[in-house]
């Protein structure tokens, strides 16, 4: 059983121009020009005509505020099994399922992130490639990239579906 997350309140300053930034900008522009004249030509009244150019312009910026609540989330780890036909062979099955559990446990005790065990192929198929990755994308697409704590694969041979460029790996976390 699991302590529920904390939940953390953020107060923020949020704005909703109700017309174009850069018309704001232009009317504020003006508006210290009108300002900048007066002052010259009156020398007096320009606190209160500079309050009421910002009144004015904090209207056109439409200011609110938000109070949102966060809850932290766990991440998601990925370990990939290896189930091809190749398993089948001496103890690799048991191995396979010995290190699985192995894993499993170690990354529960420590409760710092949620698993996914994906077991490819799902299909059972007599395919003479091992692709683990296409698994693997499959099971990513649900979860958030920036929530992705990495992948583990448990394979007793190739993998036949590892992209080339490496930098597809960060988006899977540490492989």
């Amino acid at each position: 059983m699991s302590a529920a997350a904390p939940v953390k309140t953020a107060l923020t300053l949020h704005f909703s121009p109700v017309i174009d930034p850069s018309w704001i900008a232009l009317i504020c522009a003006a508006g210290l020009l009108f300002i900048a004249v007066s002052w010259f030509a009156y020398r007096r009244g320009l606190t209160l005509r500079l309050l009421a150019l910002g009144a004015f312009l904090l209207l056109f910026l439409n200011p609110s505020l938000l109070e949102q609540e966060q809850k932290t989330v766990k991440d998601t780890g990925f370990i990939v099994v290896d189930r091809s036909a190749s398993q089948d062979m001496g103890q690799r099955k048991a191995r396979t399922d010995k290190a699985l559990a192995a894993l499993k446990s170690a990354i529960e005790q420590a409760g710092q992130v949620d698993i996914r065990i994906i077991e490819a192929p799902q299909d059972d198929s007599l395919s003479t490639e091992t692709r683990l990755f296409e698994a693997l994308d499959t099971a990513a697409a649900t979860i958030p990239q920036k929530q992705r704590a990495g992948a583990i694969f448990i394979t007793d041979g190739q993998i036949h579906d590892v992209p080339q460029n490496p930098l597809s790996f960060t988006q899977y976390g540490p492989v």
